[in-house]
C-alpha cells in the first residue's frame, strides 16, 4: 500500500505541471470568444478548437481530452445535441464537459447538466471563475485517471468494498476528509448525500440474502455510472451508501439525488420470476462552509434521511447548511 495513492490530495499532487501534458477542447464559433479563453487558460493546457459539432466529433475517438468546453449554440446542432452524441462515445465517459452559453436561464442550465454537462459557465465570461472551475476539472479528470489506472492494481482492494466494488467506509473518508481541506483551501462548495435502502430487511427476509447482495451491487453499479467524474461513491455499512460531490451547488445536488433515487426504483432484479421491489431513501446537505467535517455532514444528513423515511420513504430531503 505505500506506493498507493489513496488520499485525494495526492491525486491532486500527481497532476502534471507542465501545460503541455494537459489538453482541452474548446467547441465554440464565435473567434471572439475563442480569442478570450485562449487568454484566460493560458498556461493551464494546450488548447484545440472545433467551430462545429461535426468537427468536434472527428477528434474522436483518437484524441484525449481532459477537458471539453461546449457552446450552446453552434452553427450545425446544439450543444445539447452535441452532449447527446458524446454520451455515445466510450472514449469521454470520464472526460468532464462544461456547458459556455450565453443562455442563462436555469432550464438551459439543468437540461445541460442532465445531459452530462459537470459545469455550466455563462457569457460574458468572469476570467477569475472561469480559470478556477477548468482548473479544478482538469484536477479531478487527472483524479479520475489516476484512481482507474490504480484501480487495476490488487492493493487497491483494500480500499474497495468486496461485495459492491465501490469504496469502503475507511477509504471514503481518506479522500473526503482531505477534499474537504482542499474545499476549504480554494473556497469550493459542495454536497454529501447519505442513502439507505427501504425496508431491506424484508427484502433479505422475503427472497434471501444472495438477491440482497444482488441488489445491493446492482444498484450500486447504477449509481456509480450515473455519477460525474470526480464524485465518490462509498458503502457506508449494510444497506447504506454515502456520496460525495466536489464543486456541486445546491439544485446540481438535488438533481444528482432525485437521479440516484430514480437509479435505484427502475433497477430490475428478478426472484422465481417476480420483481423485487427496490426504493431507497436519501437525505443530502449542501453548504459553502468547508471546515465542517465528515463526522458533522453525515450527522446532518443521517437526520435528514430519518425525515424522508417518516415522510413514506422513496424520497429525498435536503437542507443548505448555514
Amino acid at each position: 500500500m505505500q506506493n498507493l495513492r489513496t488520499s485525494y490530495r495526492d491525486f491532486i499532487d500527481a497532476i502534471p505541471q507542465d501545460a503541455s501534458s494537459s489538453k482541452i477542447l474548446i467547441i465554440e464559433d464565435s473567434a471572439l470568444d475563442i480569442s478570450i479563453l485562449t487568454e484566460l487558460l493560458s498556461g493551464i493546457a494546450s488548447i484545440q478548437y472545433a467551430e462545429t459539432g461535426k468537427k468536434a466529433l472527428s477528434f474522436f475517438p483518437e484524441n484525449d481530452f481532459d477537458l471539453i468546453l461546449v457552446d450552446i449554440m453552434l452553427p450545425d446542432m446544439t450543444g445539447f445535441d452535441l452532449l447527446e452524441k458524446f454520451a455515445k462515445i466510450s472514449s469521454l465517459q470520464e472526460t468532464p464537459i462544461i456547458i459556455i452559453s450565453a443562455l442563462s436561464d436555469p432550464l438551459s442550465e439543468e437540461k445541460g447538466l442532465n445531459l452530462g454537462a459537470v459545469d455550466f459557465i455563462s457569457k460574458p465570461f468572469h476570467p477569475a471563475s472561469v480559470r478556477v472551475r477548468v482548473k479544478n476539472q482538469i484536477a479531478l479528470s487527472h483524479a479520475t485517471k489516476e484512481l482507474r489506472k490504480a484501480n487495476e492494481k490488487l492493493s487497491l482492494l483494500a480500499a474497495i468494498d468486496p461485495l459492491t466494488d465501490v469504496f469502503n467506509r475507511r477509504q471514503f473518508e481518506i479522500l473526503i476528509t482531505q477534499s474537504l481541506d482542499d474545499n476549504e483551501t480554494q473556497g469550493m462548495e459542495c454536497c454529501y448525500l447519505m442513502l439507505d435502502f427501504d425496508h431491506f430487511k424484508n427484502t433479505n427476509d422475503t427472497y434471501g440474502h444472495d438477491i440482497g447482495d444482488k441488489v445491493l451491487r446492482s444498484v450500486a453499479k447504477s449509481w456509480n455510472k450515473s455519477l460525474r467524474p470526480g464524485d465518490i461513491l462509498g458503502r457506508l455499512g449494510g444497506e447504506e451508501f454515502e456520496v460525495f460531490l466536489p464543486q456541486s451547488s445546491f439544485d446540481q445536488g438535488k438533481m444528482v439525488a432525485e437521479r440516484l433515487r430514480q437509479v435505484a426504483s427502475k433497477t430490475a432484479i428478478f426472484a422465481d420470476g417476480i420483481q423485487v421491489p427496490i426504493t431507497a431513501s436519501i437525505g443530502l446537505i449542501y453548504t459553502e462552509k468547508t471546515h465542517l467535517s465528515l463526522t458533522t455532514m453525515r450527522k446532518e444528513a443521517d437526520d435528514l434521511l430519518y425525515q424522508a423515511k417518516h415522510a413514506g420513504r422513496n424520497c429525498v430531503r435536503s437542507c443548505e447548511l448555514t
